[in-house]
């Protein structure tokens, strides 16, 4: 929530969505069963032969991903898992100019404002939280992980009606991964929000 408000997303309905798709895409990075889901899981054993050879064969020859092991190095990571050396190229420099030119609201959460380099070092968008969450909101808002972008279903005029509401929250699942786990998503989705609406309500 923290971040999805610095980087300009103050609706309650996008806020929400962002939320529960942390918690689809990366369990909020917990550890379940011996694997750490901020990193893609494979079956395979983490850091194996075998887990190198599949990232490789996946991910090998899209995304920009064209250097031998590149499929494996920019596998995904993060609350929203950012994948291709292509999106870790992008999001470097989208995250980089942010910072760069912070507004007074950023300024005043005292959040560390150190220009980030993922394609050297891509483990940072799995292991720095702040870095993972920033990433997550910046990636659904500018269109990083698909083409489509928080913008493209969320309006300044929300819907007016919780059935209107979960359709519009099915919808934006095309922003990470279309199809997948659409209904499942919305509901978390709407649940998120009406807790956010809830707690701001009550801090009137």
């Amino acid at each position: 929530m923290k971040f999805s408000i610095l980087t300009g997303v103050t609706q309650l309905e996008p806020v929400a969505y962002i939320i529960a798709t942390a918690e689809k895409e990366s369990y909020f990075g917990a550890t379940l069963y011996g694997h750490n889901y901020m990193y893609e899981y494979s079956g395979r054993r983490a850091g194996s032969r075998e887990e190198r050879d599949y990232f490789n064969g996946e991910y090998g020859g899209r995304n920009g991903n064209e250097e031998e092991g590149d499929g494996y190095k920019y596998r995904g990571r993060g609350f929203v898992q950012l994948t291709g050396r292509a999106n870790y190229t992008d999001m470097q420099a989208l995250y980089n100019s942010i910072i760069s030119n912070p507004t007074a609201l950023e300024r005043q959460a005292n959040t560390d404002l150190s220009p980030i380099d993922l394609v050297n070092n891509p483990d940072i968008a799995a292991d720095d939280p702040d870095v993972a969450a920033r990433i997550a909101a910046l990636g659904m808002q500018q269109g990083l992980f698909t083409v489509y972008r928080l913008d493209d279903f969320f309006t300044a005029n929300g819907p007016r009606n919780e059935s209107a509401r979960l359709q519009q929250f099915e919808d934006a699942r095309s922003i990470v991964n279309p199809g997948d786990r659409v209904e499942y998503i919305a509901g978390r989705a709407e649940e998120y929000y009406q807790t956010l609406r809830t707690f701001f309500r009550n801090l009137r």
